[in-house]
């Protein structure tokens, strides 16, 4: 039998994954604090749910994408939140990417309502998000990752059960420093490319022909070859405003566990201490969010 599936978080990554969840027949309840992709949502044939309440009260299986640490809490344990309103046996898989600490608290209070959690974590992207090939990296009790795979499937290409809980997230941090890493890498090598007088199509050719360009690094490479003019554009900033924003938190929380772990990245921390320049943002840019 087929869980009845919840979701809560309807932005730039969870709008796309509840989409998919409707085109796979899943018939989700889904939930957004605005109202715009509330009505996106609606007109794609979704359930919607007037609060977060009523998606732990209906549904078996609930899959959270909400921005930062503060957003999950919110969701999991505030006031009309999932804790307080779902039945015992339900599974809550956080897509999310928070901190380790984060996770383990919450799944131990969740463990003491009678729920299973897990730490879903995802890398693939908007894009990866909108035609279902998502990586899915997910920390929980197996039973709890098999009664979410319905969900999961329908928006990724693999899942991975990468242990107990909070070992999804510490992979997903690991997954995030390597892909800064390489979009750095690929910041500075069309710099000294375009320094000695030749192009970023040239780059490009040359580094995907010899295995060293991977398909996000392409993708990167796309974004530093639009005019001035266009990386200028309001709507532009606000989106490169936006990656600065994921990847400060992000780098900042890779960072955070390897301090924790008396480990040291150098070349992660310079890469966090310039997401702004990697993703140009113009002055006007740089204080900009979305």
């Amino acid at each position: 039998m087929t869980p009845r599936i919840g979701f809560v978080g309807l932005g730039k990554m969870g709008l796309p994954m509840a989409q998919r969840l409707v085109d796979a027949g899943l018939d989700p309840l889904v939930y957004d604090v605005a109202e715009p992709p509330r009505l996106v949502m609606k007109q794609q044939g979704a359930r919607i749910a007037a609060a977060i309440r009523m998606v732990g009260e209906q549904c078996d299986v609930i899959g959270v994408c909400v921005p930062a640490d503060q957003h999950v809490r919110t969701v999991c344990e505030g006031a009309g939140g999932l804790f307080a309103a779902a039945r015992p046996g339900t599974v809550i898989a956080i897509h999310s990417t928070v901190r380790p600490a984060t996770i383990v608290e919450l799944g131990r209070s969740a463990a003491g309502h009678g729920f299973g959690f897990l730490d879903a974590c995802v890398s693939g992207g908007e894009a990866g998000a909108a035609d279902g090939t998502l990586v899915y990296m997910v920390g929980g009790a197996a039973e709890d990752v098999e009664r979410c795979r319905p969900m999961l499937e329908a928006t990724g290409k693999l899942v991975v059960h990468t242990g107990e809980l909070g070992t999804g997230t510490r992979m997903k941090l690991c997954n995030n420093a390597m892909t800064y890493v390489t979009l750095r890498a690929a910041f500075e090598a069309c710099r000294l490319a375009q320094g000695a007088g030749l192009s970023i199509a040239l780059v490009e050719e040359i580094t995907q022909a010899s295995g060293v360009l991977s398909d996000r690094m392409r993708s990167y490479l796309g974004s530093l070859k639009l005019p001035p003019e266009v990386v200028a554009m309001e709507a532009v900033q606000a989106r490169l405003a936006h990656y600065v924003t994921v990847a400060d938190k992000d780098l900042e929380i890779a960072l955070e566990l390897a301090r924790d772990l008396g480990i040291d990245l150098p070349v992660t921390r310079s890469c966090a201490e310039g997401t702004a320049e990697l993703y140009r943002q113009t002055p006007a840019g740089q204080g900009s969010s979305s």
